[in-house]
């Protein structure tokens, strides 16, 4: 029988997933506050092998319950899990590449609009219009961050650097959350105070865009780099770590 256990973490804003699978697993699927979505992989991880373990970061999802479904070749053979993220700090992730996500003190302004696609013939002579009807199109406005120096602001700004979709994951306001692209970005200060004293405004014109494809490109947290860090030998990683799986979780 398949197991998965789910682990949330808290200073990555992501949940890890541990997979013990009896079969092949075909599929991982998500439930939260945001909808239903599958947990987005690395290139390879699936279909997985028979048997063994199966360890994926899911970084996209959101503040709250989340409840995991993961799906084998054996269509009796599902397993499922439940647990709670909290996040301490709005996050915008990139989750491509999770490594250029960041962490924000918080939102100060928030604006969102949607206009119509719907197109208006005037026709000459004819009071009323001929209108061909469109949906809403998805939001667009502006959102506003606190930061505490230039630096700040400039190292926020290296999120965007890529160009990729980016996530914007908070757990204090329902229905923030989204997928976006930034049109442009805009520093300027709330007031001027002096130097060290000036506090700035990361101001962000977006576009909410649907959630990308791809696969998982990059890791945010306990990564080979954090490991060198630790320790200087290979002796020293395998007197706290008997297994490779032991080793990726080792990070929570």
């Amino acid at each position: 029988m398949t197991t998965l256990t789910a682990v949330p973490d808290p200073s990555t804003g992501s949940i890890q997933l541990s997979i013990t699978q009896t079969n092949s697993v075909t599929k991982i699927t998500r439930s939260d506050a945001n909808g239903i979505a599958e947990v987005r992989v690395a290139a390879g991880q699936l279909p997985s092998a028979s048997t063994g373990t199966t360890i994926v970061t899911d970084y996209e999802a959101a503040s709250g319950v989340c409840n995991y479904t993961v799906t084998t070749t054996n269509t009796s053979d599902i397993a499922t899990a439940s647990t709670t993220l909290t996040l301490a700090k709005p996050w915008l992730m990139v989750p491509i590449a999770p490594n250029y996500s960041s962490t924000v003190e918080t939102v100060t302004n928030y604006g969102a609009g949607r206009s119509s696609n719907s197109t208006v013939h005037q026709i000459i002579g004819r009071a009323d219009p001929l209108v061909v009807l469109g949906k809403l199109g998805t939001r667009t406005g502006t959102l506003e961050i606190w930061t505490d120096s230039i630096a700040s602001a400039n190292a926020l700004a290296r999120v965007f650097d890529r160009g990729e979709i980016v996530m914007l994951k908070q757990g204090d306001n329902a229905g923030m959350d989204m997928y976006f692209t930034a049109d442009d970005l805009d520093i300027s200060p709330y007031s001027v105070a002096g130097a060290g004293l000036t506090r700035y405004k990361f101001t962000v014109r977006y576009r909410e865009v649907v959630r990308p494809y791809g696969n998982l490109a990059g890791a945010l947290g306990w990564t080979f780099d954090a490991l060198a860090s630790r320790y200087s030998t290979f002796d020293q990683i395998l007197a706290d770590y008997a297994t490779f799986d032991a080793l990726t979780l080792g990070g929570i």
